[in-house]
């Protein structure tokens, strides 16, 4: 087991042939644990050399803040000043809105509104589309109009920015959260000038709050607003291939653990919140009040989380996060702490009350890292 220094030895060599020898996408994958084992073993020399192979790769994008934001790491550990000042900035310019760009500085949105265009000029062949959905609304026809907004979500990459935002408009008349979702990640990555309350706010929709605010005395309001966000993009009818059902996304035998409830009942927004926040507590109470275990046990499994506790004992949260071995739970994970800080920053009178169960605190630095949850690390005015 990796607790073992010897075997932790082994692993790096073996990922360093990987690296060295490997296709493309293995060694990328090698390079990105190898990176994260040196972190764990103080090595951040190593560190450096490994990331800069592999961090310009085109199939390394997936792990790209990660691996800058280890490499700051491990120039701040060696004193180098001008590295830290080169890593923020590719952190600041390539992933403002990621998890590990958040935790060392979140983009400050303007108060101004936003300007439209309600057609493009660079990709006019888009126009057509937009014209058909926005005539499908004013009929009342608003899930009708889906169908001709879909393909945009990729086609109008490249078109003029304030286009690509009223798409995101048009994609909250017709209640497709999913792709708005999409749609405004890639915008405002892309174009952070368009970054602002009102942009952000279609970002991240304060949705069902008033059910969710009836259970703040059990758990944090905006870490299950967060949670929804991210298990359902808030469409209560949503189903997994594997068969969870509803907003929070509860298989149906977990559900009647808690309650005799349908099928069909699941798919109701009091109920399905009200279980999945019961189910989700529970996750918090078994893994001590620890956030991030609780969560990676909501994606993957209590059983799961208790060997990666077992093989990876760091203290530093961030680390433990990346070094998990699914990249759907690392993802996961990441992507509920940004919802959470962006809906502390974005509705900071809606919030919960003094005794909701993860407070704010202080701005959070590279060191701070190492001392307690990242929930409690992304906090409104990190800066």
């Amino acid at each position: 087991q990796f607790p073992d220094p010897v075997y932790r030895e082994l692993a790096e060599k073996l990922f360093q042939r990987s690296l060295d020898c490997g296709s493309e996408m293995a060694s990328i994958r090698s390079g990105y644990r190898l990176g994260l084992l040196q972190v764990w073993g103080r090595k951040w020399d190593q560190v450096e050399a490994t990331y800069a192979k592999i961090v310009d790769k085109p199939e390394a994008s997936d792990f790209r803040s990660r691996i800058n934001y280890w490499r700051l790491y491990a120039a701040k550990q060696r004193g180098d000043s001008k590295a830290q000042e080169n890593f923020r900035a590719l952190l600041a310019k390539d992933q403002p809105m990621s998890l590990h760009g958040l935790v060392l500085f979140a983009p400050k949105p303007t108060d101004k509104m936003p300007n439209i265009l309600f057609k493009s000029a660079i990709k006019p062949q888009l126009n057509a589309a937009v014209r058909a959905a926005e005539s499908l609304q004013l009929q009342g026809l608003t899930y009708d109009s889906v169908e001709a907004l879909g393909p945009l979500v990729e086609q109008a990459i490249g078109a003029e920015p304030e286009f690509r935002l009223y798409l995101g408009v048009l994609f909250t008349r017709a209640h497709d959260t999913l792709n708005k979702f999409k749609l405004l990640s890639t915008l405002l990555r892309d174009s952070q000038e368009m970054i602002s309350q009102a942009s952000l706010e279609l970002l991240f929709p304060l949705q069902l709050f008033d059910i969710i605010r009836t259970h703040e005395e059990q758990v944090d309001p905006y870490l299950v607003i967060s949670l929804i966000r991210q298990e359902s993009a808030f469409n209560q009818n949503a189903r997994s291939p594997v068969g969870a059902m509803g907003l929070m996304q509860l298989m149906p035998r977990t559900a009647r653990r808690m309650e005799k409830v349908t099928k069909s009942g699941l798919l109701n927004p009091k109920t399905n919140i009200r279980l999945g926040v019961r189910f989700f507590t529970r996750l918090i109470e078994r893994f001590d009040g620890n956030v991030e275990f609780a969560l990676a046990a909501y994606n993957a499994g209590p059983e799961r989380v208790d060997v990666w506790k077992v093989r990876y004992p760091v203290d530093n949260r961030l680390l433990f996060l990346d070094l998990i071995p699914f990249k759907e739970t690392r993802e996961y994970v990441a992507s509920i702490a940004r919802n959470y800080y962006w809906y502390q920053r974005l509705y900071p009178a809606t919030g919960p009350s003094p005794a909701g169960t993860i407070p704010a605190a202080a701005p959070a630095t590279v060191s701070d890292l190492e001392k307690g949850s990242i929930f409690r690390l992304v906090a409104p005015g990190s800066t």
